[in-house]
């Protein structure tokens, strides 16, 4: 478990450890808990999808299969890699929409 050590996750962009402190740093920055959120329709039960009232856009895919993201928002942070506008599954995506 040695490489889960903040000590060796501190220096690393790729990291759990700066993914969390990214969005701490996001939600400090923009009130995001004090925001009101709106559940997003058309998504199916393995998703969450959620909007918050500073305009930002979350979207959890829990499922087995990719799934697209709304057109036009701005990927802000991302728990895997985004490519083409497509969210894998395991991954969680907060946008600006």
């Amino acid at each position: 478990w040695a490489h889960f050590a903040r000590d060796q996750q501190v220096d690393d962009p790729e990291s759990t450890l700066s993914l969390y402190t990214a969005l701490l740093r996001l939600r400090r920055e923009h009130d995001l808990g004090l925001s009101e959120l709106t559940w997003l329709p058309g998504y199916g039960n393995e998703i969450v999808a959620f909007q918050t009232t500073g305009g930002f856009i979350v979207i959890g895919n829990a499922g087995s299969e990719p799934i697209g993201l709304p057109d036009g928002a701005e990927v802000i942070v991302a728990s895997s890699p985004i490519s083409d506008g497509i969210l894998p599954p395991d991954t969680t995506v907060w946008l600006r929409a």
